[in-house]
């Protein structure tokens, strides 16, 4: 409804939110005992950041100009980072409430020792793909600016993983409500 009120055609409409029915089926996916563990860290995380993609994506729609300044894509990574960020900081809240925190979950399925590890590894090769493409691109338009503030986002996600509140929540997952819905 917001769409078509804002000019998209139906029939376009079903394309532009398939990557969200594709995360609602995760969420959907986790009510049937079928976690997200099991798909690529890349996979999940691309597909949690459909609503913000879609967001920008309309922002871009509506503001050509910006692609002069950061193509669309160059957000891919600050994405993903933002994403890995917004799991380990929401885990105090997600362990009383049911719904794909991928962090939260890998810490209940595989414990905190492999999933600290999983989560550093990954941002560490993620932060390095992030810095090749902006190594190519680092003049175009305000790449600069974008590839600092994805290099801090990725330190500043890091951190989070290895901060005392993190362990504090980890010490205390058997509160969590998903746990009992795992078998």
């Amino acid at each position: 409804d917001s769409l078509i009120k804002m000019g998209y055609k139906k029939d376009k409409i079903g394309e532009m939110v398939s990557e969200i029915r594709d995360y609602e089926k995760i969420e959907q996916n986790c009510r049937k005992d079928k976690w997200p563990t099991k798909e690529s860290m890349k996979k999940f995380y691309v597909t949690k950041s459909c609503d913000v993609r879609l967001i920008r994506h309309l922002i871009y729609k509506a503001y050509p100009a910006l692609a002069d300044t950061w193509k669309e894509n160059a957000w891919q990574y600050y994405d993903i980072i933002t994403e890995i960020n917004d799991d380990i900081a929401d885990v105090r809240e997600d362990v009383n409430t049911f719904n794909g925190n991928r962090f939260l979950i890998s810490l209940l399925r595989r414990g905190a020792d492999k999933t600290h590890k999983e989560y550093l590894n990954y941002l560490a090769d993620i932060t390095a793909k992030a810095a090749d493409y902006f190594s190519e691109k680092l003049e175009r338009g305000k790449n600069k600016q974008l590839a600092a503030w994805t290099g801090a986002r990725s330190r500043e996600t890091a951190k989070l993983l290895d901060a005392p509140s993190t362990k504090k929540v980890i010490d205390h997952l058997s509160d969590a409500l998903l746990l009992t819905q795992m078998k």
